[in-house]
């Protein structure tokens, strides 16, 4: 399944962690393990990340040209909160793909995606007490860094099979969490609008993503988290006309092991299946395996 390199390099970022300056609970004040995006702010906290994902795709018509993706993307990822209402993260996901089309011929790539800069702001934030609260909203844009996905035939691959959008894509949206000790819950939506210029040969359209997430954290170093992650997307154009096998909506629902074994620094194990499934065409998303590590400085 190509994830002992992966594992590996999880393992070595954990082990390699340098003690903590500062720790993060005592700053914020809430010992919630929370992932990236949804930690409770202070001025200068710095969050770094590394996830890894494995998922499988099959696009096309079966009888014509259909394609089987298994794709294992890496994700460093950093947060900065400037202030304790401000956060600002940067990631950059490196891909490995495998493309197999009915031939049974095969076309491996590695390469980067789409970076991506996002900014957040707590508008309302209650302090820890018997539990804390944030809410606001979410903005960023995501730069097309990613090059043209290629099939086993030299063509370009479907716009539901790019590691990239091949656009510059602005997007924006809401978020909330809250924490009532042991348990904590988080929600958040965005649209993601794509610019002119797409440099695909298609277009990709709006896309509208949501995730809903529970967790509950018996104690200091054990959490367990379960969402639902949603997305819906507009049919992709190909020289003004829709491109076959692209667009519809489809939900994932995950579950987590979070693990502290160190003060700042968060473990997590997990998975996701689609149970929800309205991509429009020959488009079937497989399950997904995730890990990660995240390390407060």
């Amino acid at each position: 399944m190509h994830l002992r390199p992966v594992a590996s390099l999880l393992l070595i970022v954990a082990l390699a962690a340098r003690p903590a300056r500062a720790c993060s609970v005592c700053a914020c004040g809430d010992p919630t393990l929370n992932l990236m995006g949804a930690e409770l702010g202070f001025a200068g906290r710095l969050r770094l990340g590394l996830d890894a994902v494995r998922r499988t795709d099959v696009i096309g018509d079966p009888n014509l040209a259909q394609v089987q993706i298994v794709e294992q993307t890496l994700t460093p990822a950093a947060s900065w909160s400037p202030s304790a209402a401000w956060s600002l993260g940067l990631s950059l996901p490196l891909g490995h793909r495998r493309t197999t089309d009915l031939s049974l011929a095969e076309t491996e790539l590695w390469s980067a995606g789409d970076a991506e800069l996002r900014a957040r702001y707590a508008a309302l934030r209650r302090k820890p007490g018997h539990g804390s609260a944030q809410l606001g909203p979410s903005f960023g844009l995501r730069a097309p860094t990613a090059p043209v996905s290629l099939g086993p035939d030299g063509a370009a691959l479907p716009m539901s099979a790019q590691l990239g959008s091949g656009a510059w894509t602005a997007f924006g949206g809401a978020w909330v969490a809250r924490t009532w000790r042991p348990w904590s819950a988080y929600g958040s939506a965005t649209l993601l609008q794509p610019l002119p210029g797409a440099r695909f040969p298609a277009v990709p359209g709006r896309s509208g993503r949501a995730t809903l997430a529970a967790q509950y954290q018996p104690g200091e170093k054990l959490g367990l988290r379960g969402s639902l992650e949603a997305r819906l997307d507009q049919t992709a154009t190909f020289a003004g006309a829709p491109e076959p096998d692209t667009g519809g909506g489809i939900a994932f629902a995950t579950a987590d092991l979070l693990w502290s074994p160190r003060t700042d620094l968060i473990v997590r194990v997990g998975g996701g299946l689609p149970v929800i499934n309205a991509l429009k065409g020959f488009h079937d998303e497989g399950p997904l395996l995730t890990a990660g590590v995240l390390f407060d400085l």
